[in-house]
């Protein structure tokens, strides 16, 4: 500890404190212990965005900053730009700089790897100089029980104890339920002044550049997010326009329900609005205000919707509020399932389909099928397409080829009926839609583009909040008006081409890329085989070195003597030499055989690698009767010869099976996902 006279040296009037960690952490509890008031929201609601508040603590003002929590993400890559910007943002709360840093960290929770790696990948936002304003506050502490929390940091693993010592060995422990224990926050504040002491009353310095480069971007994303959110509006006044006059309805209504307790004002409501009860038998102590549509501005009657999207992205439970009840089992569904049910006065029909991986290899001709059934399950077609999106999803290039991929499978029209719906409308937290659209990669806003701008949003966690769901009919009833009330209604046979195609080109892809694969693996083996025979001749001259013929006469046996140190080293040298190429040699062996196997497993599990002029196609046994494009390739590409130019590079030498003298050289990476299609055009 501190000399007494040494601290106080230190003691500043003004202490500023951020706090920071993940999500349910308790940091807005904490902050309430520290300033000994209830400042901040706690329980069920998380913190949306940085909150401020400051008291007069023995004798100076202290400043807490309660900063939003993070959610765990591996790298920096998987965390939202916006997000990014915002953690930055949380130092220009307590202007010029926070002099502390306190991560909190539940006790209650294992701190796992996972859990090292986010700490890691946010504070690289904030550099390394950071790690020195940073106090570990560990959080529940009544879960200690007998232990002092040095046995908990022991027992916990290797990544709780990395983060100690990456904070100095700077921590303390708060039990939030005992906000009366006011020593625990005395013992905090002195060993927040120990941690000035050390770094000399200095507190971490903000970028001002960097400050005003995100203050910029964030103020562009708003001008792009409110450029879009006119469009989306134009664009549903144009649809409106669509819809005959006659057929038109009061746009709005607006009542007021009064009477006395207990006559079944909440019945009536939701009667006029077309919902199901949702009371709970409980008397209502506030004015609550619900919002629906009944009927329709354009006396259709149903409406008939399929759901697409990636695994786990909230269809089912989408579904289930769409129809406002639970008919769709939330679990991962193998298969397509229709719902009906009665719906703010009118029929709607929901179509869930299996979801589709996000790495699109994964995805087999029995998924897509299956998925694509869905739209067969409603012969007549179907008003809307929705394409679910959670927002907790870094929507990316690996999430836009599963997109393109699966909706290539349908014709281009598929567009015009299709609307992106956001699930997990609660992490858009403070944000716009319109915001969190312009502020991530540029593969998201391209889909909405794709659906002609039109999108919504849905909290499946609120299932009372029927206006979301009506917004949304509301919608598709404007899509459908500027459709021309048809139904998108594809033909199921073209479909099933389009999937056939997809996996022919997928297979002429592999089939290639395993045939050149084997001329690499011979290729190297020629090179092993090569070296080896090199390294022999060279072990076979130092060996006649070792043993060359004895001296003649005595003169020649003493210069031998003369120079026989020299010889001695020589011969130390060339034994070394010698063991050094045996084990090359010995090593060269395991490559061969290795090598030689694999080899050996690629021809055996493509036979027809063995010929000069392999049946590609007829070894496989895959659709030899189909005149598709892609198969004529596949069978094609049984007649090409492989062979290597002046460089010893691979080449494909077509003049053989085209009539015209061409080669294509053909370096090692040639066959990537992004030539797949550039092979079956």
């Amino acid at each position: 500890m501190l000399q007494r006279e040494e601290k106080d040296s230190i003691t500043l009037s003004e202490v500023r404190l951020i706090l920071i960690g993940g999500r349910w952490a308790g940091k807005s509890s904490s902050g309430n212990t520290i300033l000994r008031k209830e400042k901040f929201e706690c329980a069920r609601t998380r913190t949306a965005q940085a909150e401020v508040a400051q008291e007069v603590l023995e004798g100076r003002k202290v400043i807490v900053v309660d900063a939003p929590g993070w959610s765990n993400s591996p790298s920096l890559t998987e965390i939202p730009e916006g997000d990014k910007q915002r953690f930055k943002l949380n130092m220009s709360k307590c202007s010029p700089g926070p002099h502390v840093f306190l991560l909190v960290v539940p006790i209650d929770t294992a701190f796992s790897v996972e859990h090292r790696r986010t700490v890691e990948e946010h504070m690289k936002l904030l550099g390394e100089r950071a790690w020195k304003y940073i106090m570990v506050l560990f959080t529940c502490g009544d879960f200690l029980g007998e232990k002092t929390i040095e046995q908990h940091i022991e027992s916990e693993g290797e990544a709780l104890k990395w983060l100690v010592e990456k904070c100095r060995n700077t921590y303390h422990v708060f039990n939030n339920k005992d906000k009366t224990n006011s020593s625990q926050v005395t013992e905090l504040l002195e060993k927040i002044n120990e941690m000035m002491w050390c770094n000399k009353g200095s507190y971490y310095k903000i970028d001002e550049q960097t400050l005003h480069i995100i203050r910029e971007k964030q103020r562009e994303v708003a001008e792009r997010a409110e450029k879009r959110r006119r469009r989306a509006e134009e664009l549903r006044q144009q649809m409106k326009t669509l819809i005959p006059e006659e057929m038109e309805t009061i746009p709005k209504l607006q009542m007021i329900l009064l009477g006395s307790r207990g006559v079944g004002k909440t019945s009536v409501g939701n009667s006029i609005l077309g919902f199901k009860d949702h009371g709970d038998g409980k008397r209502t102590t506030q004015s609550v205000a619900q919002q629906g549509f009944v009927g329709s501005s354009t006396e259709l009657q149903e409406l008939r919707i399929v759901m697409f999207g990636q695994k786990t992205s909230g269809k089912s439970a989408t579904g289930n509020n769409l129809l406002q009840k639970k008919m769709f089992a939330t679990c991962e569904n193998k298969h397509c399932q229709m719902e009906e049910g009665e719906v703010a006065g009118k029929s709607i029909t929901v179509i869930d389909t299996p979801g589709w991986y996000e790495d699109s290899s994964r995805c087999t001709e029995e998924m897509d099928k299956e998925i694509v059934r869905g739209l067969s399950m409603s012969p007549v077609g179907v008003h809307a397409v929705l394409l679910v999106v959670p927002l907790d999803l870094m929507f990316r290039e690996p999430q836009k080829l599963a997109v393109e991929e699966h909706m290539n499978l349908f014709d281009a029209s598929i567009w015009k009926y299709t609307m992106v719906l956001f699930t997990y409308g609660d992490k858009l937290e403070d944000k716009s839609v319109e915001e969190h659209i312009e502020s991530e990669h540029s593969a998201l806003r391209w889909l909405v583009d794709k659906c002609e701008n039109k999108y919504h949003v849905v909290n499946n966690l609120k299932k009372t909040d029927m206006s979301q769901v009506t917004e949304l009919f509301e919608k598709i009833e404007e899509m459908v008006a500027a459709n021309s009330n048809r139904l998108f209604c594809p033909d199921m046979n073209n479909i099933h081409l389009r999937i056939d195609e997809k996996f022919s080109r997928r297979q002429l892809k592999y089939v290639l890329k395993q045939r050149l694969e084997e001329e690499y693996r011979k290729r190297e083996l020629e090179l092993l085989k090569g070296f080896k025979e090199k390294l022999l001749e060279l072990q076979a001259d130092i060996q006649r070195n070792m043993t060359g013929s004895k001296p003649k006469s005595l003169s020649e046996y003493h210069t031998v003597i003369g120079i026989g140190q020299r010889k001695k080293d020589e011969k130390e040298k060339e034994e070394y030499i010698d063991a050094k190429i045996r084990q090359e040699i010995e090593k060269l062996d395991k490559d061969i055989m290795t090598s030689s196997d694999r080899l050996q497993s690629s021809m055996d599990i493509f036979p027809f690698f063995k010929g000069d002029s392999p049946p590609i196609a007829e070894a496989l046994s895959v659709r030899s009767q189909s005149t598709s494009h892609s198969d004529k390739i596949l069978r094609w590409l049984s007649t090409l010869q492989i062979g290597s130019n002046v460089d010893n590079q691979l080449t494909l030498d077509f003049s053989q099976t085209s009539g015209y003298r061409s080669v294509l050289y053909l370096p090692h990476d040639t066959f990537d996902s992004d030539t797949e299609a550039d092979i079956a055009e």
